[in-house]
Formats: C-alpha cells, sequence, structure tokens
C-alpha cells in the first residue's frame, strides 16, 4: 500500500507578514488541506507499480494544536484539524470542513 503519513502543515499568519507585503500571498491553513486531500484523493485512484493500488490511507500527525510538536515555547503554529476552546471543548476547524469537502 501507498501511505500518507504524520501530515501536519504549519500556519503562523505572523511567520508571514514580511513574505505577504512583497506580493506573496500566504495559502490558509484550510486551503492547504483541502488542495493536499484533493489531491491523495486522486492518487487514490492510480495504481501504482509495485502493488496494483493507489494512496490507502492519509494519517495527521495530531488531533488538536495543543499536542502538536510544532507548537514550543518559541513557536506557536496551528496545524491541527481541531482546537481547544475558552471552556477546553474540542472544536473543529475550517480546515476540518475543508477535509470533508475534499472527500466527496
Amino acid at each position: 500500500d501507498l501511505q500518507v503519513t504524520e501530515i501536519d502543515f504549519a500556519w503562523n499568519e505572523s511567520k508571514y507578514t514580511d513574505a505577504v507585503s512583497k506580493g506573496y500571498s500566504g495559502t490558509k491553513l484550510e486551503d492547504l488541506y483541502y488542495d493536499h486531500m484533493k489531491l491523495y484523493k486522486k492518487y487514490s485512484k492510480y495504481k501504482n507499480a509495485i502493488n496494483g493500488h493507489g494512496i490507502t490511507s492519509v494519517t495527521l500527525w495530531a488531533v488538536e494544536d495543543n499536542d502538536n510538536w510544532l507548537n514550543n515555547e518559541s513557536n506557536t503554529y496551528y496545524p491541527s484539524l481541531f482546537e481547544r476552546d475558552d471552556n477546553n471543548e474540542l472544536v473543529a476547524k475550517k480546515a476540518f470542513f475543508a477535509v470533508l469537502e475534499a472527500a466527496k
């Protein structure tokens, strides 16, 4: 099987401020997930030469931002599909719904 594993996308808008002012258009987290999931879905239909299967699985690194390895004392990224609200409840981000949309 061909599997895509341990996916997450670092997104910290403040990191892209300089790039945006120079004409670079940073891609939003939901767009990153949507575009990649569409691509993975497309290639799930293609059979590879080794075992005759396309992509059979996509695995994400962490469920929520607080558990992600990208967040540390000096950097805060928001790579996960879920986050905690003020009541410490797990809530889906727009990126989660982008993944669902891409899977249609």
